[in-house]
Protein backbone atom coordinates (compact mmCIF):
# COMPACT_ATOMS: atom_id res chain seq x y z
CA UNK A 1 0.00 0.00 0.00
CA UNK A 2 1.38 3.17 -0.61
CA UNK A 3 0.39 6.57 0.99
CA UNK A 4 -0.89 9.27 -1.20
CA UNK A 5 0.13 12.90 -0.85
CA UNK A 6 -2.60 15.71 -2.56
CA UNK A 7 -0.56 19.06 -3.23
CA UNK A 8 -1.96 22.55 -2.57
CA UNK A 9 -2.54 22.71 -6.33
CA UNK A 10 -5.06 19.27 -6.15
CA UNK A 11 -2.36 16.83 -7.62
CA UNK A 12 -2.79 13.56 -6.10
CA UNK A 13 1.35 11.79 -5.85
CA UNK A 14 2.34 8.75 -4.22
CA UNK A 15 5.19 8.05 -1.78
CA UNK A 16 7.24 5.04 -1.85
CA UNK A 17 7.97 3.45 1.49
CA UNK A 18 10.00 0.40 2.57
CA UNK A 19 8.01 -2.04 3.09
CA UNK A 20 8.84 -5.59 3.96
CA UNK A 21 7.42 -9.77 3.22
CA UNK A 22 6.41 -12.24 5.98
CA UNK A 23 6.40 -15.62 4.92
CA UNK A 24 5.91 -18.82 7.32
CA UNK A 25 7.33 -21.92 6.60
CA UNK A 26 4.99 -24.76 8.42
CA UNK A 27 7.04 -27.51 8.24
CA UNK A 28 10.34 -26.03 9.67
CA UNK A 29 8.38 -23.48 11.77
CA UNK A 30 10.81 -20.79 9.60
CA UNK A 31 9.65 -17.63 9.39
CA UNK A 32 11.53 -15.29 6.66
CA UNK A 33 11.49 -11.58 6.51
CA UNK A 34 12.03 -9.56 3.25
CA UNK A 35 12.81 -6.09 3.45
CA UNK A 36 12.32 -4.06 -0.17
CA UNK A 37 13.79 -0.09 0.14
CA UNK A 38 12.26 2.33 -1.90
CA UNK A 39 15.31 2.40 -3.92
CA UNK A 40 13.57 -0.34 -5.92
CA UNK A 41 10.64 2.12 -6.72
CA UNK A 42 12.00 5.51 -7.29
CA UNK A 43 11.39 7.41 -10.93
CA UNK A 44 8.84 4.63 -11.31
CA UNK A 45 5.81 5.11 -12.75
CA UNK A 46 2.50 2.29 -11.90
CA UNK A 47 4.09 2.04 -8.15
CA UNK A 48 1.07 0.21 -6.87
CA UNK A 49 1.74 -2.68 -9.92
CA UNK A 50 5.47 -2.50 -9.05
CA UNK A 51 4.95 -3.20 -5.51
CA UNK A 52 2.64 -6.15 -6.30
CA UNK A 53 5.11 -7.43 -9.19
CA UNK A 54 8.18 -7.29 -6.60
CA UNK A 55 6.40 -8.84 -3.96
CA UNK A 56 5.47 -11.98 -6.25
CA UNK A 57 8.85 -12.06 -6.88
CA UNK A 58 10.83 -11.73 -3.85
CA UNK A 59 7.58 -14.54 -2.80
CA UNK A 60 8.74 -17.17 -5.64
CA UNK A 61 12.28 -16.74 -4.65
CA UNK A 62 11.70 -17.67 -1.00
CA UNK A 63 9.43 -20.18 -1.81
CA UNK A 64 11.62 -21.67 -4.83
CA UNK A 65 14.57 -21.74 -2.52
CA UNK A 66 12.08 -23.63 0.08
CA UNK A 67 11.44 -26.73 -2.11
CA UNK A 68 15.18 -27.41 -3.28
CA UNK A 69 16.21 -28.36 0.67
Amino acid sequence: MLPFIRSCDGKVTAQPINYTIFLFDPRTWQLFLEVICTSTCTMKKHLSRLSKWKTAKEMAAVVRSLLTL
